[in-house]
C-alpha cells in the first residue's frame, strides 16, 4: 500500500472522503480492473477534497491516481491510465471513442521518402510505431490530441524535412573562410601566426558580417 498516514490529512477532510481515499490506493496497483477500482473510489472524493487529498500521495504515485480518477470523471480508458512513454501522454487526451479504437485496431501510417514525399500506407497498432511515428500519427495540442491521416502525417514529414534544409542552409551560411582565418559561430580561429594590415582589415570586416547573420531570427 502507498505510505500515507492517516495523520498526514488535514482535520477538515470528511470521514466519506477519508475512507474513499484510502480505499482508493489500496487498489491502486498495475492492474486495469484495479485502476477501475480506484478511480470508482476516488470519484466519490468531491474535487476541492481530492486536491488537498491527491497532494499528499508521494512521487509517481500521485499521477497514477489522478489517472485512474480520470477513468471515471472523464472516460480514460484504464489501459493508458498505466501507460508511460509518448503513446500513453498522447492517448490520454483522445476521446473515449477514440482511446479504444487506438487500442483495438491498428492505423492507417504513411510511408514517406527521405523528401517527406509518401510512397505508401500501412495498417499498425499504435503500441508497433516509433516515437517518430507516433508524433505522425497523434498530434498534441495543450488539450487534446488528435489522429491524423496519411496524408496529414505526410504533409507533417514535408515540414520537418523543409525546416531541416532551412537550418543546414542557415548554419552553412553562417561559415567565413580565408586563407588566414575561419569564422563560423563558435568564434574566429587564426590559420597563421601573423595578419598583415589588409588581412587584418579583412577580419574586421567578416566579424562584423558573421554578427548580423547571428542576430537574424
Amino acid at each position: 500500500m502507498i505510505a500515507v498516514r492517516v495523520a498526514d490529512l488535514p482535520a477538515d477532510i470528511g470521514a466519506g472522503a477519508r475512507e474513499a481515499f484510502f480505499e482508493g490506493l489500496s487498489e491502486l496497483s498495475g492492474s486495469v480492473d484495479c485502476v477501475r477500482r480506484a478511480g470508482a473510489a476516488f470519484a466519490r472524493i468531491p474535487d476541492g477534497e481530492w486536491k488537498v487529498l491527491r497532494a499528499r500521495i508521494p512521487g509517481e504515485a500521485r499521477r497514477w491516481a489522478q489517472n485512474a480518477r480520470d477513468c471515471v470523471t472523464k472516460g480514460l480508458h484504464p489501459a493508458f491510465a498505466l501507460m508511460a512513454g509518448t503513446l500513453g501522454r498522447k492517448a490520454r487526451k483522445l476521446s473515449p471513442a477514440d482511446q479504444e479504437r487506438v487500442l483495438r485496431e491498428p492505423i492507417e501510417v504513411a510511408i514517406t521518402d527521405a523528401d517527406g514525399l509518401m510512397k505508401d500506407k500501412r495498417m499498425m497498432l499504435a503500441s508497433e510505431m516509433t516515437s517518430e511515428q507516433l508524433d505522425r500519427v497523434f498530434k498534441e495540442t495543450a488539450g487534446s490530441t488528435k489522429i491524423c491521416t496519411p496524408k496529414e502525417q505526410a504533409a507533417q514529414a514535408r515540414a520537418k524535412v523543409k525546416a531541416l534544409a532551412i537550418k543546414d542552409s542557415s548554419e552553412t551560411k553562417m561559415v567565413i573562410e580565408k586563407p588566414a582565418y575561419l569564422i563560423d559561430r563558435t568564434g574566429v580561429k587564426i590559420k597563421r601566426k601573423s595578419l598583415s594590415f589588409g588581412q587584418f582589415r579583412e577580419l574586421v570586416a567578416d566579424v562584423a558580417k558573421m554578427e548580423t547573420l547571428n542576430s537574424r531570427p
